[in-house]
């Protein structure tokens, strides 16, 4: 359970770090939407799959503990 964890919590904050990144990369260019949705909706997104992550991570850690 703990790989699979591990793996889970990397490739959530992996998204929700390119989900972010694409995010500010759009505003930067000017454009208020991205995918037909409002920049601010996606960056939140990006920030839930973040913490998500950490949860992830944090998990792992308590689990490991006991």
């Amino acid at each position: 359970m703990d790989p699979f964890m591990n793996i889970l919590g990397t490739l959530t904050g992996l998204a929700g770090l390119i989900v972010c990144a694409a995010t500010g990369a759009t505003w930067l260019m000017g454009e208020y939407h991205l995918l037909g949705l409002e920049l601010l909706v996606t960056l939140t997104g990006g920030i839930a799959l973040i913490a998500a992550a950490i949860l992830f991570k944090v998990q792992i850690l308590v689990m490991r503990s006991f």
